[in-house]
C-alpha cells in the first residue's frame, strides 16, 4: 500500500531540515567566534603583560665627565651593615646594575666579576641591564626594575655629576610618552672605584 504524505507532514519534514541546517550554521559561527576570541586574547595577554620598553636612547658615551675604567658603588647600612649597590658604565652606553650586595661578601663578588662567573650568571637577567645617559652635568640611567606579578616596569634614576668620580641620584620616575610618572627624590651618592677587568656588556635587551 502506498504512504500518503500530507501537506502537513511535507511542511513538518522541510521545517525540521531547515532547524537542522540553522543549527548546523550556528556551530560552525559559534566555533568561529570562539577561535577569533581566543586570538584577541592571545594578542590582548601579550599587550597586557608585555615588559616596558626603554625610554632612554642609546647612545655611546666617550666623554670625560665620568671615569667608567671601573664601577660606581653607592654605600647604604641596612640593620647595622654596610651594602653596596655597584653600576658598571660602558662606552656602548650600557649600565650594568651589579646587584647589591653586603659589605662583607665584596671581595668574593669582585674575584666574580673577574672570572666572569657573575656575568654568565646575570647575562640572562633583564633587570641588571639598562642604559645611561650624560648631557653635560647631569647624569641618568634606566633599566627595569623587579615587580610582584606581571610585566617589568623601567625607571630611569637622575641627578647631578658632582666630578668625574662622583655623582648624587637625587629623583626616580617612569617616563612614559615624555611625561615623566610616579616621580619620588632620591639621595644616593655613587662613588667612582677603579676597578679591571669590567664584566661583559653583551646581553640580548639593550642590543
Amino acid at each position: 500500500m502506498q504512504k500518503i504524505i500530507t501537506k502537513n507532514q511535507v511542511g513538518i519534514g522541510i521545517l525540521e531540515q531547515e532547524q537542522v541546517t540553522h543549527y548546523g550554521k550556528l556551530k560552525i559561527m559559534n566555533k568561529v567566534v570562539f577561535i577569533i576570541l581566543i586570538f584577541l586574547l592571545i594578542g590582548c595577554g601579550k599587550s597586557l603583560f608585555k615588559n616596558d620598553e626603554l625610554s632612554l636612547e642609546k647612545m655611546d658615551y666617550f666623554g670625560d665627565e665620568l671615569k667608567i675604567s671601573g664601577y660606581f658603588y653607592y654605600k647604604y647600612p641596612v640593620d647595622n651593615t654596610n651594602h653596596y649597590a655597584i653600576l658598571f658604565l660602558y662606552n656602548n652606553g650600557v649600565v650594568l646594575h651589579a646587584l647589591t650586595i653586603k659589605e662583607e661578601y665584596l671581595e668574593t663578588r669582585e674575584e666574580e666579576f673577574k672570572t666572569g662567573e657573575f656575568y654568565s650568571d646575570i647575562k640572562n637577567t633583564i633587570y641588571c641591564w639598562g642604559v645611561y645617559r650624560v648631557d653635560e652635568n647631569i647624569f641618568k640611567f634606566e633599566k627595569w626594575y623587579t615587580s610582584s606579578g606581571g610585566p617589568l616596569k623601567t625607571y630611569v634614576r637622575e641627578g647631578t655629576i658632582l666630578n668625574d668620580t662622583t655623582f648624587h641620584i637625587t629623583k626616580s620616575y617612569r617616563n612614559q610618552k615624555g611625561e615623566k610618572t610616579e616621580v619620588r627624590p632620591k639621595d644616593e651618592i655613587y662613588h667612582f672605584k677603579k676597578f679591571s677587568p669590567k664584566p661583559d656588556s653583551t646581553n640580548k635587551y639593550t642590543d
